[in-house]
Parts: structure tokens; sequence; C-alpha cells
């Protein structure tokens, strides 16, 4: 009887781990399914920002998401930061002047940089995962998260970076757009100026 039970025991426990890693398997699959749809889309370098910022920050359960932009190693104002909370979340954690990611870089990182955060003062003790992207030819942008737990789940770096590369791309495709159109709408602006002026010309 007590050989029987300890089956039952580990057959169930064995079928909820397969069970769990099977849902892990689902979430991370959904997960870069719809950051990759937000990617394809065509409305700009903020909305596809701020989807991602949302959509790994339900995914890491991430207490706080954010984009910094900077120019010259510097947090710039403009255009303004783009920060998102979870419900419930610290206030302290407002305060993304005292955090501690490496916004001096101008170079693009190669994986996600990771620092402890501990501030007792405050309440506050978790971990900052940040990596960038270029934003303009002269600005990058700054995906930082804060995760309010003991532990990193390394799994989810591997993922994490798959998302950071798609950003990557999905800015840069929005960036060459932006900057296509714009060249477009001036040369059609010259050419209405030519036509006018031979119009006057002509009179």
């Amino acid at each position: 009887m007590e050989e029987f039970s300890q089956r039952i025991y580990y057959s169930n426990k064995a079928l909820k781990e397969s069970v769990s890693l099977a849902q892990k398997k689902q979430a991370e699959l959904e997960y870069l399914s719809s950051s990759s749809r937000y990617i394809a889309n065509d409305d700009g370098v903020t909305p596809l920002v701020t989807a991602t910022i949302d959509l790994t920050m339900n995914f890491c359960d991430a207490s706080i998401g954010a984009c910094f932009f900077c120019k010259s190693g510097k947090i710039s104002t403009s255009p303004a930061p783009i920060i998102m909370f979870k419900d419930g979340s610290n206030a302290a954690l407002a305060d993304y002047k005292s955090w501690s990611f490496p916004s001096h870089h101008t170079e693009l990182l190669n994986s996600w940089s990771i620092q402890s955060v501990a501030d007792e003062r405050a309440g506050v003790s978790g971990w900052l995962l940040s990596s960038n992207f270029h934003a303009e030819p002269s600005e990058i942008g700054w995906l930082v998260f804060f995760l309010e737990s003991e532990f990193i789940d390394e799994e989810k770096l591997f993922i994490l970076d798959t998302t950071i590369e798609h950003l990557r791309l999905g800015v840069a495709r929005q960036v060459e757009t932006h900057y296509r159109e714009s060249s477009e709408s001036v040369l059609e602006k010259m050419r209405q100026d030519l036509a006018s002026t031979q119009k006057q010309l002509a009179v």
C-alpha cells in the first residue's frame, strides 16, 4: 500500500511538472508571437516601444517597465521617458533618476544588463534589467524593467534577447519609413513650388 501511494505521489508530481513546463513554453510562444505582430505594424516608434514594454512587463511579471531616450549618454526629456507601473507597485520606484542602468553606453549591448537593486529605506529590492536600441541616428533608447523577485529566470533572458533584436529591427524600419516619407514630402513640396514659379514666369 505504501509503495502504491508513493507511485501515485511521484506520478502526480511528474504530471504537474510536465503541465507547468508546457504552460511556460506556451507563455513564451505567445509573448514572442505578440511582440512580432507589433513589429510588423506601421504605427510608429512610440506605439511599438509602448507595446513592447507592456508585453514584457506581463511576461516577466515586472513591477515597472520604462523606455528612456539618451543623447550623448545622458537621459533626455524630449522625447519624454515612457514609464509604466504594475498595479500596487512601490511609489519609490518612480524616482528613475536613482536607477543605475548603463545609460552612458552609446553602443548597443550584446545582452541584457542585470543589476541588483536594494534600498531598505524605500523598501525596494530586486533586479533591474536593461538593454538598448537606436531610436534615432544620434539617440539611444533604453528599455528598463524592475523585477521584485529573489531570482531571475535565465530562460526568460534568452527570450528577451530575441525581443530586443526584434525591437531593434522594428524601430529601424519605422525610422527608415519616417525619413523616406519626410523626403518624399519635401520633394513634393519642391515640385509644387517649382510648378507655381513656372506659372508665374509664364504670365
